[in-house]
């Protein structure tokens, strides 16, 4: 039931938990859409988010989603609670600063953000595997040795300094063919760095709140 009347601190707790829920998918929707789009543009070389309408389209439909989902989790949230007063949203978050989920709903939402995660895993994985096979078969193309490329000075020297065939196709390569392969690494490091950071702080924020959940719905229940 929704007759219940709602306090004005519940009012503001509805609406920051609609806009904290609606930030989190936000961010990982988004992060998602990018790692679909390098893969699109690396491996499929589509460039389907870049095709007309598609990419404002794409991002509209995310936004939509994340709405969808943080409104969904409130009714929940609401229908769980309708029956429970002494646990609707001002008095259940008497003592935090900001207000969310009752513990069953947040664990629901926390595991829509272990499936996204998962996606953005593998499509992370999928991006820098094909990366990494493209950037060693540029310089086999080029005759030089993965793992033995270093930037100085602007160029690409190999660690070794004998006289090999190698070395000296080095030499005399052309400065298109030298600044291909440096686009190449960089966009190696772009690719593992940025959804490495971004996974990592969303499992371990999700993880956290999942113990904090845990933990703390014995003493809620007493």
């Amino acid at each position: 039931s929704f007759d219940d009347p709602d306090t004005p601190r519940g009012i503001i707790c509805q609406i920051q938990i609609v806009l904290a829920v609606f930030s989190d998918f936000c961010s990982l929707l988004s992060t998602l859409l990018l790692s679909l789009r390098c893969y699109d543009v690396i491996k499929n070389r589509r460039r389907f988010f870049d095709k007309g309408k598609n990419g404002i389209l794409s991002i509209l439909i995310f936004l939509c989603l994340s709405l969808a989902f943080s409104i969904s989790f409130l009714f929940i949230d609401r229908e769980r609670t309708s029956g429970n007063l002494s646990y609707r949203y001002d008095i259940r978050d008497r003592c935090s600063y900001w207000c969310w989920l009752d513990h069953y709903t947040s664990l629901a939402c926390l595991g829509c953000y272990y499936i996204i995660l998962g996606f953005n895993i593998y499509f992370a994985c999928k991006t820098n595997c094909y990366l990494k096979k493209g950037y060693k078969k540029l310089l086999e193309e080029n005759q030089l040795l993965p793992g033995k490329v270093n930037k100085i000075d602007g160029a690409l020297n190999e660690e070794n300094s004998d006289n090999s065939p190698r070395e000296k196709r080095e030499t005399f390569l052309t400065n298109e063919e030298k600044k291909r392969i440096e686009e190449l690494r960089i966009m190696r490091v772009k690719c593992l760095i940025y959804p490495t950071v971004t996974i990592a702080y969303w499992l371990f924020a999700a993880t956290y709140r999942i113990v904090d959940d845990t933990v703390m719905q014995n003493y809620d229940d007493s």
